[in-house]
């Protein structure tokens, strides 16, 4: 992230040929990012017969600054288990942020802040077609399973940089309580310069 250099790791090992070809970096969600040249990928196991942290994630946004550019990176850590390698919403999830100021000349980021969500923190979702069609044709006990199957994370992360103040906004969406931060970059941009 820092070094500007993105892909897939398993194990502490890097797989080749494993960046995606996509160079944008919305729709935000650290999921989706993993299909970019962006990525940042990381799967860890220690045992054989054990489960793993997957990690997911890469560049969500960024916003160009006077000499560089202001990147946030987006994490999406999912602990499996076995013996069925499952992960379970609402318990298995939490999300981690990161804005880096990244310089032009050098090309290296300098890590400026990070925000870290854990399971409890991340909302619930579900399609609304799905919970109207299971309330419409499924009994009432079992409509709830079904739509309490089918619930999800949409967390969404945005960086807006204002270049009059020299401040910073991220913003990060479908949490269960809003998040919105200002980051005085001032001290930040004038090192920036000096390089």
């Amino acid at each position: 992230m820092l070094a500007g250099h993105y892909g897939r790791w398993a194990n502490g090992r890097e797989e080749e040929g494993q960046t995606g070809a996509r160079e944008d970096v919305e729709p935000s969600l650290p999921a989706h990012v993993s299909n970019t040249k962006y990525r940042i990928d990381v799967t860890s196991s220690d045992e054989v017969f054990a489960g793993w942290w997957d990690m997911r994630g890469g560049l969500v946004g960024r916003s160009m600054v006077p000499g560089g550019r202001l990147e946030l990176f987006g994490r999406t850590n999912t602990r499996v288990h076995w013996p069925w390698y499952t992960a379970k919403i609402g318990r298995d999830y939490s999300e981690d942020y990161f804005l880096v100021l990244r310089s032009d000349v050098t090309g290296r980021g300098q890590l400026i802040k990070e925000w870290f969500f854990p399971f409890f923190a991340l909302g619930l979702y579900v399609d609304p077609r799905i919970e109207d069609e299971s309330r419409r044709t499924l009994p009432k006990e079992e409509a709830q399973r079904h739509i309490d199957q089918n619930k999800y994370h949409l967390v969404r992360a945005y960086v807006h940089f204002d270049p009059q103040s020299s401040i910073a906004k991220v913003t990060i969406t479908g949490l269960t309580t809003p998040f919105e931060q200002l980051v005085d970059l001032s001290h930040e941009l004038e090192v920036l310069k000096g390089r």
